[in-house]
């Protein structure tokens, strides 16, 4: 039950962002939408981040009330985090936002008054990557379908697994299960694939509202062991979760072809051959089924990894990675 003080709450988690924190936090508090909790979780940053945002406050008396800090007392890495800023929250709307990213002022009052006057549970927006030359704007797609809304999520395609580009009913969030401790990669999706399954209507404002920030320091630029660790108890999840309700079989065939398009991309990402050698037989039944419909980069790295032909894998992979970031350098 949800006793609630605001419309909105704003959920912020904090570790090593202080190249970043203080656009965020200008951006959150200077929303014309003016009835907001904002709750920063610092769940143990080794830097000044957490005495950033009190400055940049000092700039916003007027929402010095509307503020919380919850402070871990170990790192316990973003899945453990957002599970923190939303059990301390009290508004009828949840909004995260990542701290090294920052957003458009009106975003929090465009989204709140599409889902007000739709009678929706989502409201989604586009966004922004931003790059060192240039911007590029997002699209994330919603459908009058609520299948095809799902089975895009899913696939992570047309629409966006991400939490942050999304203003979503609280009472949406209580009926999902918790992001379990230990889950840092993929843990949005996770959700995501919860919140679309039980929504009965998602809306979409479309505007470029949210701009993401390349952090070169993020968990998801360097792949380590936890990547596929964290891939291999997503997708369990996920399965569990699809089978509990009974809608299993329904999306049996896109989970299968999105889990190899996953180890496909963590496969290619990797610099370690080891990590390639480890986790070759990963999701092996749905691969034999579904690497045929794969792109071509991935068809490779799959087929080379599943003929145990490592040391061509790794050629092939520093190749495409540096074709990848030419071909970043003339779009940008």
């Amino acid at each position: 039950m949800y006793i609630t003080e605001s419309k909105v709450s704003i959920l912020i988690p904090v570790y090593n962002v202080s190249n970043y924190i203080e656009h965020c936090a200008h951006s959150i508090f200077s929303q014309t939408f003016q009835d907001i909790e904002f709750i920063f979780v610092d769940d143990c940053t080794p830097d000044d981040s957490i005495s950033i945002i009190k400055k940049v406050l000092e700039k916003y008396p007027q929402r010095k009330s509307q503020v919380k800090f919850i402070h871990h007392t170990e790192n316990k890495g973003i899945g453990a985090t957002r599970n923190s800023a939303f059990k301390a929250s009290s508004g009828k709307y949840i909004l995260y936002i990542d701290s090294d990213d920052y957003i458009e002022k009106e975003m929090v009052e465009l989204l709140y008054d599409k889902i007000q006057t739709d009678m929706a549970e989502i409201a989604v927006c586009d966004f922004f990557v931003e790059q060192a030359k240039g911007s590029k704007i997002i699209v994330d797609n919603v459908y009058e379908s609520k299948e095809k809304n799902l089975q895009c999520v899913i696939e992570a395609k047309n629409s966006l697994s991400s939490l942050v580009n999304k203003l979503i009913t609280a009472e949406l969030f209580s009926r999902c299960k918790m992001i379990p401790d230990g889950l840092n990669y993929g843990e949005d999706r996770l959700l995501m694939m919860q919140l679309y399954f039980y929504a009965k209507k998602i809306v979409k404002v479309n505007r470029p509202l949210y701009h993401y920030v390349n952090n070169t320091h993020s968990i998801s630029h360097s792949i380590s062991e936890r990547h596929y660790e964290n891939t291999l108890l997503r997708w369990r999840l996920i399965e569990e979760f699809y089978i509990e309700h009974n809608v299993y079989e329904k999306y049996k065939d896109i989970i299968g072809f999105t889990k190899i398009k996953s180890k496909g991309e963590l496969l290619i990402n990797t610099t370690e051959s080891d990590l390639r050698k480890k986790y070759a037989d990963m999701f092996f039944a749905e691969e034999i089924e579904f690497a045929g419909s794969q792109t071509p980069d991935k068809k490779i790295i799959l087929f080379l990894v599943r003929k145990r032909m490592f040391t061509l894998a790794q050629i092939f992979c520093k190749m495409l990675n540096l074709y990848n970031r030419k071909i970043k350098k003339l779009r940008y």
